[in-house]
């Protein structure tokens, strides 16, 4: 069997190689090729030729995967812009495969939901987040113009499906039903189950941490996007400064992205002795030593399906602090979240945590074994039974 995988994501592209920003490292295909029925998976997606180092990126390509990128597609307009040249990529590629694996929301998605109906080719729907949020809270007035329509393709894209694979347990599914008969929800997160040291360690570590000493708060995800709540964010830390001058605080921000935009509402807000722009880093062991040094970990985002980060940090027994935001209650107890944009109630939640090292220790084991259903080990086995399933149906 032959499956086209389908999403707006973007790979990059050496002579020799593929990679890719965390989410998507090699492990992700086996989802497919761990069913033995698939003998090819090709991948129709954006790119940028790589000339430089690997360095925050993770290896994506394996055997009997291929990548045709759309190097031209940006983002923003391009998808408008290059719709013909999308829609006859994937035109070639729908024609010679067996079923297309559509991620969304995506627009390259769904031009290819498009050439799915045309060539009455069968489709199976990922939703890992929700159209209309991502769209609503992209910042711009042509995001909120888009939002409804999104919301509406995308939710043809699951009603026509022959699958569906969510990454919530509720939430996605309340918003984009599917009505067919094999479903399954799984967190697109990939981690390794924690050792119980993990824990312990950082038990230790919560109880030798007083109050004067610096409190380290961390994020982890692109600075560019805006939706991530990176405002709300400094707003909430940039109160707790005014309220509590003696609270000492360093926040750390990692990873890729333009970082003019976070600059410049760290430079408005005066927090530049605060705030640390952290860089790009590596899924594995560069991740987990950064969470690992955290205090705290923020996820005040605007919109989300489930924040992959966010689990990591949880199976490293990271206290967390979170909106409301798509199934992030699925998460965390509803008393560590707050509305989206809500700055001030994330600063009380920021000064009632940073005061109460028994809270922050009840957190991190709560969060802890929360994260151990999220593990590869608890997950992958289901991702594979759904294609199974699904693949069998259509052979």
């Amino acid at each position: 069997m032959k499956v086209l995988f389908v999403h707006d994501h973007i790979f990059y592209v050496s002579e020799d190689a593929v990679f890719s920003p965390g989410r998507f490292a090699a492990s992700v295909w086996s989802r497919f090729l761990d069913t033995d029925l698939v003998d090819e998976v090709r991948v129709v997606s954006r790119g940028q030729r790589l000339t430089g180092n690997t360095s925050g990126l993770v290896q994506s390509s394996v055997p009997m995967v291929t990548f045709d990128p759309l190097y031209q597609v940006k983002g923003g307009a391009d998808y408008f812009r290059y719709s013909s040249e999308i829609k006859a990529k994937l035109r070639k590629h729908v024609q010679e495969v067996d079923v297309v694996v559509i991620r969304v929301p995506s627009f390259i998605g769904l031009a290819a939901y498009s050439v799915c109906r045309e060539l009455d080719k069968p489709h199976i729907a990922e939703v890992v987040g929700c159209a209309w949020d991502s769209m609503w809270s992209y910042g711009n007035s042509a995001g909120r113009l888009l939002a409804p329509i999104m919301l509406s393709k995308t939710r043809n894209v699951v009603k026509q499906s022959v699958g569906c694979l969510y990454v919530t347990r509720d939430f996605l599914q309340k918003k984009y039903p599917f009505s067919g008969d094999i479903t399954e929800n799984a967190s697109n997160v990939h981690i390794s189950k924690a050792s119980p040291e993990i824990l312990a360690t950082r038990l230790d570590e919560l109880k030798l941490k007083s109050n004067s000493s610096v409190f380290k708060v961390g994020m982890l995800s692109n600075v560019g996007v805006k939706y991530k709540g990176f405002d709300v964010a400094l707003k909430a830390l940039r109160q707790l400064k005014d309220r509590r001058p003696e609270v000492n605080f360093n926040l750390l921000l990692a990873g890729g992205g333009s970082p003019d935009y976070v600059r410049g509402l760290i430079q408005n807000l005066g927090l530049d002795n605060e705030v640390q722009l952290v860089g790009q880093l590596a899924s594995g062991e560069e991740v987990l030593s950064f969470l690992d040094g955290l205090d705290l970990f923020l996820q005040p985002s605007r919109q989300e399906g489930l924040p992959r980060s966010m689990i990591e940090a949880m199976s490293r027994g990271c206290p967390v602090l979170a909106s409301s935001a798509g199934g992030i209650p699925e998460l965390v107890d509803s008393e560590f979240l707050h509305a989206p944009g809500d700055a001030k109630k994330l600063c009380s939640d920021l000064e009632r945590v940073l005061d109460d090292s028994d809270l922050r220790a009840e957190m991190a084991q709560k969060n802890f074994e929360k994260a151990e259903a999220y593990t590869d080990d608890a997950l992958s086995k289901r991702r594979v039974d759904f294609y199974t399933n699904v693949f069998r149906s259509i052979k």
